[in-house]
């Protein structure tokens, strides 16, 4: 299949893509910057600028784009179990480990991880385990939480 167009790929983002924190009437104005590579700490652009990747890709590439050590643990363990949920009495080795290794670089009370796969899921899991906590303290009626937004 042969690449699209930079004016194939500019209509359909405009006319289908969402930018967060974007201002669109500006943005359909100017055109999007499409990135067409990475490595390292930079990304480049559609005319083949280098630029710094100041965000990291939002924060979840703080290591760098192009790390081959990290696609090829990634693959490794994709091929064998891409996800299995630790719920039901199963989990998988790579969150044993993960957590056993949690531990051992945590403050000693710190003895236990949890994962999630998302903010709403980590915050879901939260509510539930404080509520738990409650029920063990022989206080199964406080169930009140308190928020602050801004």
């Amino acid at each position: 299949m042969e690449p699209l167009s930079l004016e194939t790929l500019r209509r359909i983002d405009e006319a289908h893509l969402i930018h967060p924190f974007t201002d669109h009437a500006d943005l359909h104005r100017q055109g999007t910057r499409i990135i067409r590579s990475a490595s390292g700490c930079t990304v480049v652009d559609e005319n083949g600028r280098e630029l710094i990747d100041a965000l990291a890709g939002l924060w979840c590439v703080n290591v760098g784009h192009g790390r081959k050590e990290i696609a090829d643990a990634v693959h490794r363990q994709m091929s064998a179990v891409a996800f299995y949920p630790s719920f039901f009495n199963t989990t998988t080795e790579p969150a044993i480990l993960l957590a056993g290794r949690f531990v051992e670089v945590a403050p000693p009370r710190l003895g236990h991880a949890f994962f999630s796969n998302s903010g709403s899921e980590a915050n879901e899991s939260a509510l539930k385990l404080i509520r738990a906590y409650q029920k063990l303290r022989g206080k199964p009626r406080k169930t009140k939480v308190v928020s602050r937004s801004f």
